[in-house]
Order: structure tokens, then sequence, then C-alpha cells
């Protein structure tokens, strides 16, 4: 206590990182509160399947049933269930809110691994709809946003990084392009464990589980060709622009050996393990065919690994509330949020701390670097994309949500190039 007192620094760092958990307590009693409005229904379809599987029944079903695109089916890898098979001792509704809990503090860690002892980030996500929902449906999304943020923290470490990011690309098998940051970086013996682990985890999923290999890609395929059209993913934007299956898909898969391959071309040039790791995310959003508004903390997850300002990341967490709102919340608990958020980005705006990505001195001088969100010229730019936004939902109807996650997915992307790009000009002044 007297080390503190005497180091102001210290006893800053101390009262942050209180403050920090405390939010994170207030952040978990949001998420329980929004979800107790609905019933975790993705949760609850775990809950089941692992009752189910304990009891030596097979919990997929028929691939050939519309059980598969009932909301109801159990349609993940099976070792998923090993997650879940210690909430089934206790009742669904208790399990459900154990859940919720457990998953908002899977965010509070991850933020804290990302970003430090931020008081103003985890209150900021915290309110962030995307973050409310993926806890509100019971989702896997805080696991998995804690998975990240554990694989980009601890990169280097062969163990945790190769072990931590197999168990990502299995639990949801989109995120299998995650492994290839390992390869991109050139850290083989981190890649090889990795696909290794896969193999074991993927081969003894089938090897002793209720379904062949053949018959679970069948209900894959059955799901995304169903779920497509519903989600906000980019092969589901080509199906509504352009109707012919197979333009679409060469569209699809041309775009993305493009983006791997100009990674691959960037990272050898830059050495940017930031932007290599949010590319390979990205790719792996863009390449799923079924995206959920749940899916989306992912994508907040590589904006805070690529060091958002306090601002943006304010700007961002209003946004939210525009872009989608919590399910059954109703106009009361709508504007709490909305408010909260608006509140939040008043605060940052007129505090006169604002963070630079980059200070950079030489022969006395201080370059600094405040990203694309402190300039003023972005105003145009945003002015003219709302019109955009705007003209393609006058034109197709319904069709605006998923158009903006998909621009907020390349604008990321090539914002992390950017960054990347401006990054290494300006150390070299």
């Amino acid at each position: 206590m007297l080390a503190l007192i005497s180091d102001p620094s210290r006893a800053k760092y101390a009262r942050n990182e209180l403050q920090f958990w405390l939010f994170g307590a207030v952040g978990m009693a949001v998420a329980l509160s929004y979800a107790s409005l609905v019933n975790q229904a993705d949760f609850m379809v775990f809950y089941d399947a692992a009752t189910k599987l304990l009891h030596g029944i097979n919990p997929f079903p028929n691939p050939d049933s519309s059980f598969v695109f009932s909301g109801k089916a159990y349609v993940y890898p099976t070792w998923d269930l090993l997650i879940i098979a210690p909430f089934t001792l206790f009742s669904p509704h208790l399990a459900s809110l154990i859940f919720v809990a457990a998953s908002s503090l899977c965010y509070t860690i991850a933020l804290r691994l990302l970003r430090g002892p931020s008081p103003f980030v985890v209150l900021t996500v915290s309110v962030m709809t995307p973050v409310l929902i993926s806890m509100q449906m019971g989702t896997m999304t805080p696991l998995m946003f804690l998975g990240l943020a554990i694989v980009w923290r601890f990169r280097d470490s062969l163990v945790v990084a190769g072990i931590i990011v197999a168990f990502l690309a299995t639990l949801k098998l989109f995120l299998m392009p995650v492994l290839l940051f390992f390869l991109v970086t050139k850290r083989w013996r981190t890649f090889a464990l990795a696909l290794l682990t896969v193999a074991v985890l993927i081969s003894a999923s089938f090897a002793f589980g209720p379904i062949s290999i053949i018959s679970y890609v069948h209900i894959l395929l059955v799901l995304s060709a169903h779920e497509m059209s519903f989600g906000w993913s980019l092969s589901g934007v080509l199906r509504s622009l352009l109707p012919y299956s197979i333009i679409n898909q060469a569209l699809l898969g041309g775009l993305i050996l493009s983006m791997l391959a100009g990674i691959i071309v960037f990272h050898n040039k830059s050495r940017d393990d930031a932007s290599t790791f949010v590319g390979v995310v990205i790719v792996a959003l863009l390449a799923t065919p079924i995206l959920w508004s749940s899916y989306l903390p992912l994508l907040l997850c590589v904006t805070l690994i690529l060091k958002t300002t306090d601002k943006a990341l304010a700007l961002l967490g209003l946004f939210t509330w525009i872009l989608v709102t919590p399910d059954l919340a109703g106009m009361q608990w709508d504007s709490t949020g909305i408010i909260v958020s608006g509140a939040l980005v008043l605060a940052i705006y007129l505090s006169k701390n604002q963070e630079p990505l980059i200070v950079k001195s030489k022969n006395n001088r201080t370059r600094t670097w405040y990203g694309v969100f402190g300039r003023e010229k972005l105003l145009p730019i945003l002015g003219a994309l709302f019109l955009l936004v705007l003209g393609f939902e006058l034109t197709f109807k319904g069709f605006l949500p998923a158009f903006v996650v998909q621009v907020m997915l390349f604008g990321v992307f090539i914002w992390g190039r950017s960054q990347a790009r401006s990054t290494s000009k300006l150390l070299m002044k």
C-alpha cells in the first residue's frame, strides 16, 4: 500500500485495474439483463444435444430432414459438446444463466489481454449490440473472441497458440483460415502443431461420434444453402445481386484467393503481424456461407488488435445500435442502450486525452498519427458511403444490413493494410 502511495503511476494503474473489473461486473449484469428477455436458443440446442449424447442418443438431425434448418438442430462438431457437458449438471434455466455469466467473463478477460485495464473499453464493448446478441443467443462467439485474443497475445508460444487456434478452428469450422497466420508468418512449428491438433480433434469426433464425416458435411451443405439468404455473408450478398450460383462461387473463390495472396505478399514486405492476423480473420468472415450478427464481435476483436482509438471504439459502439438491436428488447431497452452509447461518444469527444496510435520522436520532434477516425477529410468519404448504402437499400429491400457488414469487413481489411504501410513509413522518417 505504501509503495502505491509513493508511486503515483502504480497507484493509477491499480485504480484502473480495479475500475476495469468493476465495469466488467457491470457488463455482466447488463448481459444477464438482456439475456433474461429471451431464451438462449443456441445454448439450449447445445444443452439438449449434450444431454442426448451423455445418454447415448445421436444428437444430430437426419441430413435430409427439414429439421436441419429449424434452428433447433445440433449442427456443430461433436467435440463442442464436451464444453457444454458440465452445464448439464444444472437445470436448463440455471445453466443458461451461468453460461451467459461465463460468456461475459470471456469478453472481459479478452479485453484485458488486448487493451490492458481500460475501464472505458470494457464499458463500451459491454453495450455493443452484437456483443449483447451473442450472449442473448447463448452462442460460442464469446469463447471464440477470447480464443482469438489468446492466440494473438501468445502468438509466439508454440503450445498455447498452436493448441488454442486448433480448438478455435474445430469449434467453428469457418475459423480454419486463421491457421494460415502461422504459415504466412513462418511460425512453422506452431502451424504444424495446430494442423496436427485439428486432425486429431476431427478424427476423434467422427471416429467415436454418432455420425460419419460424410453425413456431417451433408448437413453443413444443406444448412448453408438454406441460411445463406437469411444471414449477412458475402455469399448471400452475391446471391442477391447475381442469381447465377456458379458465377457467385467463382467470384467468391477468386476474391478470397486474391486476398490471401495479397496477405502473403504484403507480410513479406511489411513483416506486420497485426495486419496479417487481422487479414486472415477477415478472410474467414468473408468466406463463411453463414454470417450472423452474433459473429460480429470477432470483427471487433481484430479492430482492437489494430489498436483502435477510444474515439473510434465509441463511434463503433453507437453505430452497432443503428445496424441491429438486441432481440425482443423493446423501445425501453433499446433507448437505454442508445443513450448509454451516445453518452460514451460524448465523453470521449469531450475528453482532452486523445490516444494516438503512434508517437515517434526524432530530432526533438514528435510525430503523431491518429488514424482514419481522427482525420477531417474522412467526413466526405463517410457521406458518400452513406449515399451509396442508401441507394442500395432503395434498390434492394432488406439488403442494407448485409451490405453494410461487407463494407465493414472490407474496410477493416483495407484499414489494416494502410495502417501497416503508414506505420512503416512513419518509423522510417
